[in-house]
């Protein structure tokens, strides 16, 4: 049974990322998710960059065309590995982050 990296959530009460049925990125400190980059946090925006779109071709040509040409087409597998590596680091900047900001109100 081929493995399904179409599916990536994210659960902030329990601090996990979910990859598949087997890929995750557990025990994300909840202060990872109090630095904000506009009205979202950091990891949200990475995760709803790269979890998979759903296109409707009925609704548009443009996306009908890219269906037909393959273009949106998104090799779940092989960026597997740079959400590895990448995720960590945004959790450990947002952290830093975080305190760094805290610090500077202190100051205040």
């Amino acid at each position: 049974m081929p493995e399904d990296f179409s599916m990536i959530k994210l659960n902030k009460e329990k601090g996990i990322i979910i990859f598949d049925g087997k890929n995750r990125i557990e025990n994300i400190p909840k202060k990872a998710f109090d630095y904000k980059i506009g009205t979202r946090s950091a990891l949200d925006w990475i995760i709803d960059y790269y979890k998979p779109k759903k296109l409707n071709p009925q609704k548009e040509l443009h996306h009908k065309t890219l269906i037909e040409n393959g273009l949106n087409s998104y090799d779940y597998k092989n960026i597997r590995e740079y959400l590895f590596e990448l995720i960590p680091k945004v959790i450990e900047i947002s952290v830093e982050t975080v305190d760094i900001f805290k610090e500077l109100e202190k100051l205040n």
